[in-house]
């Protein structure tokens, strides 16, 4: 006895869907759907075997499967920023870009590490933003004084999944 395939299946990175058992008609096709997810870089190759039949006649299809897993690559044009002297409430802007040099999307966030305590002058624009594969993103760095003769400091994190 031959039982239905469950329309979706997976043997990992691959999921296959729209498979099932079945009767195709003259020119009749039927989709099948292949998506490739991994967690990992790495190069991924396996074969998918199709059987087809007809009474005692069977024919034997294989399909090569090959995908390539990779990691995101992201740089800062610039690690750090100086703003001199300025006078309490001015505002001074900077830029500072991020690039993703891969072939893969990625998310990144900033976040502030440490922070000298003493006037909580800074601000970007953003601190999170999707990078497409060979694209750049810029970030506005303000600085506000607001307290007289003080050094501000603070440091912050870029981070992005499976990337630098």
């Amino acid at each position: 006895m031959v039982s239905p395939l469950p329309p979706c299946f997976e043997f990992l990175p691959f999921s296959i869907c729209n498979v099932s058992l079945g009767t195709l008609g003259p020119k009749q096709k039927k989709e099948i759907k292949v998506t490739y997810e991994c967690d990992t870089a790495k190069v991924m190759v396996t074969a998918l075997t199709l059987k087809l039949s007809e009474g005692t006649n069977e024919i034997t299809y294989t399909i090569k499967l090959s995908a390539i897993g990779k990691y995101p690559f992201i740089t800062v044009d610039q690690k750090d920023f100086n703003f001199f002297s300025l006078l309490v409430g001015k505002t001074a802007s900077k830029e500072l870009t991020i690039s993703n040099s891969s072939e893969v999307p990625t998310n990144f966030t900033i976040e502030k590490i440490s922070d000298d305590g003493k006037d909580p002058s800074f601000t970007l624009s953003h601190t999170s933003a999707c990078l497409l594969p060979n694209a750049s993103q810029t970030i506005t760095i303000k600085y506000t004084p607001i307290i007289a003769d003080t050094t501000s400091c603070a440091n912050y994190r870029i981070s992005t999944q499976g990337g630098n």
